[in-house]
């Protein structure tokens, strides 16, 4: 587990390093998120808010009718959270639980 972190902290130390001895030219195109009149919040924020809300709620929901054998909602969640969890165990064999619950 420490040598995990050793080099986790060892690979950002050479990512930053690199980025400040050879920086990456900007791209030449640029989107910047819009306010959308509601002073400080831009369209990127409320989407933000939106999502979170919705994935709250949908947590929330499924999360109080738990049953051992899933049915409907509680179902579809088990099955989009074991898909994820697959995903980064193919990506990451050794340390994908791990990985997997900082998610």
């Amino acid at each position: 587990m420490t040598k995990v972190i050793i080099y986790i902290v060892i690979a950002l130390i050479i990512i930053i390093v690199g980025n400040m001895l050879l920086p990456v030219p900007r791209a030449a195109i640029e989107v910047a998120a819009e306010p959308i009149g509601l002073g400080q919040v831009t369209n990127a924020m409320l989407t933000s808010f939106i999502l979170s809300a919705i994935i709250l709620i949908l947590a929330f929901v499924v999360g109080r009718n738990l049953k051992e054998k899933p049915s409907g909602l509680q179902n579809i969640i088990e099955v989009l959270i074991e898909a994820l969890g697959n995903f980064v165990n193919d990506i990451a064999p050794k340390n994908g639980l791990l990985l997997f619950s900082l998610f």
